[in-house]
């Protein structure tokens, strides 16, 4: 608002929305980390509501239930979440492109840096390990 720009500008809705789709990236890069943990204290965040969306709770114990969220989050929730989070990214980097009083966007661009690099690298270490698994596998006859 020093600069001059009014609240409801394009300038200042574009910074806002920068900082809007960075948070939602952040969290969600966190809670796919802190799933698990989170689960184990009672508290369901979005990455866990998905996986428990996505598996069938009926029956098994509290350790099969655990068991299945895993399996289920390394064999299709981290390709998800990650979609959520690189498109939160583009989100954020268009937006920052239109705040144009920004001088220097490469500051603000560096926050986004260490969510992508995280999210490539769980892609990679789900690769890895399905890989791994289909070159172990037993095979049935």
């Amino acid at each position: 608002m020093e600069l001059g720009y009014e609240p409801h500008s394009t300038e200042v809705q574009a910074i806002q929305a920068f900082f809007y789709h960075f948070l939602i990236a952040r969290q969600l890069s966190d809670d796919a980390h802190d799933w698990k943990e989170d689960l184990r204290k009672g508290q369901i965040n979005a990455v866990g509501a998905y996986l428990l969306h996505g598996i069938e709770r009926r029956g098994p114990s509290v350790q099969a239930l655990y068991a299945q969220l895993e399996q289920y989050f390394w064999d299709k929730g981290i390709g998800e979440v990650n979609i959520w989070i690189f498109r939160e990214l583009a989100q954020a980097r268009a937006s920052l492109k239109d705040a144009t009083f920004i001088d220097r966007p490469e500051i603000l661009e560096a926050l986004l840096a260490p969510i992508e690099e995280t999210a490539r690298k769980a892609e990679e270490e789900q690769r890895q390990t399905a890989d791994f698994l289909r070159a172990y596998r037993p095979e049935t006859h």
